[in-house]
């Protein structure tokens, strides 16, 4: 294994993240098809490997997505990444390849490529879930906020 103990030769993995309204802590059997916070922690050391241009697109992109999100009064999605590891072998992986996914949805490293989008977003802010934010210590209050946060933590601060 290179340093970090990322296999090249590892198979992509899927995380759907959240900010605080999940345990950053709380993993999923590491062999599940989608993998979360804690995992992303353990597996990813919690941080995306992209230079600081490509997390200033990508906090950009999703600035523009959690506006659009809070305007319809939704909450609790989730930003799924895609993280593959370069250079195995004869298989070339980058944004550039077939099919082309253009920044910010994706974005590569020396070592690591990553593609990024929101999902679950088809859950209203309704009176029942204030209620359950609520008592949840306001799970879902300022939820755009806090996802936005969480995207700087892991792809570092605006400058």
């Amino acid at each position: 294994r290179p340093a970090g103990g990322r296999d090249p030769c590892a198979p992509p993995r899927r995380y759907d993240l959240k900010g605080e309204s999940r345990p950053q802590h709380q993993e999923n059997k590491e062999d599940s098809w989608c993998l979360i916070n804690g995992n992303f922690n353990k597996l990813e050391g919690g941080k995306l490997d992209m230079s600081e241009d490509q997390c200033a697109q990508l906090r950009g992109a999703a600035g523009r997505d959690v506006e659009f999100l809070a305007a319809r009064n939704i909450s609790d999605y989730s930003l799924m990444v895609l993280a593959a590891a370069r250079g195995r072998g004869d298989v070339r992986q980058g944004c550039d390849e077939p099919p082309r996914v253009p920044e910010p949805r994706c974005a590569q490293s020396e070592r690591r490529m990553y593609t990024f989008g929101f999902v679950d977003f088809l859950t209203p802010l309704t009176d029942a879930r204030a209620a359950e934010s609520f008592f949840r210590g306001f799970k879902y209050h300022d939820y755009d906020a806090k996802i936005l946060d969480f995207i700087g933590k892991i792809c570092g601060r605006p400058a």
